[in-house]
């Protein structure tokens, strides 16, 4: 079984895919920069990172302002196919990098059968940690994690996947990760699950004005995930 993990940056994706990591699953060469907003490190599989900076800025964007890539050149769909080659070698593949919410549409044409998995976290939530980790004011966080969300939406109503909300409880977190690894047949390690897990959630501002269409996407999202 492969997995990818979609999700907007600073929303559970190292967590994830760490978790997936420790369940047996192989990411190939990945980087693992650690932080205290980060204490597991960021697993993300360098080369694909890489292609995905390259496919973004094909569409005149980057990661603060993310946009669907056009059709790549030729050389690039040939530096994406080989990538996928290479991890068609690896049994039970796991991939994540929050770019792949705006590249997986050419990925997924290439990569072997997998399933995804998706992962949210509450819009201030996002914003105060991009504020933190890369000094992005909060009104400009919130509507990044808009344009991601709003594209994490457009593929969960495409491919159908289970989403989990980062910002939740640990012990329900990890319950309703036991229930989808439970779903596709993984034998869900509860205490190494609990012993992986290091996020520590904060206390939300509630002082802060979430924009209404920012909080009917969350609602949406939400209840997707329940």
């Amino acid at each position: 079984m492969n997995v990818i993990v979609l999700g907007m940056h600073r929303s559970g994706t190292s967590l994830l895919i760490g978790l997936l990591e420790i369940h047996g699953f192989q990411l190939g060469e990945v980087s693992n920069q650690t932080s205290i907003l980060k204490p597991t490190g960021t697993k993300e599989n360098l080369a694909i990172r890489a292609l995905n900076n390259q496919l973004l800025k094909a569409a005149e964007s980057d990661w603060q302002k993310p946009k669907l890539p056009p059709i790549p050149s030729t050389s690039l769909l040939h530096e994406i196919s080989v990538q996928a080659g290479m991890l068609s070698n690896i049994t039970n593949w796991a991939l994540k990098d929050p770019r792949m919410v705006f590249t997986y549409p050419i990925w997924c044409n290439y990569l072997d059968q997998h399933i995804i998995i998706g992962t949210i976290r509450e819009p201030l939530g996002v914003a105060n940690s991009l504020q933190k980790k890369n000094g992005i004011n909060t009104k400009e966080g919130l509507e990044i994690w808009y344009r991601y969300n709003k594209q994490l939406l457009a593929l969960w109503n495409k491919h159908r996947f289970p989403l989990v909300d980062f910002g939740v409880d640990k012990n329900i977190y990890l319950e309703k990760l036991k229930s989808i690894f439970d779903g596709l047949g993984i034998q869900f390690n509860y205490q190494k699950a609990i012993d992986f897990y290091q996020h520590k959630n904060t206390v939300r501002q509630s002082s802060v004005n979430i924009p209404n269409h920012i909080q009917d996407l969350y609602e949406e999202l939400l209840r997707l995930s329940k």
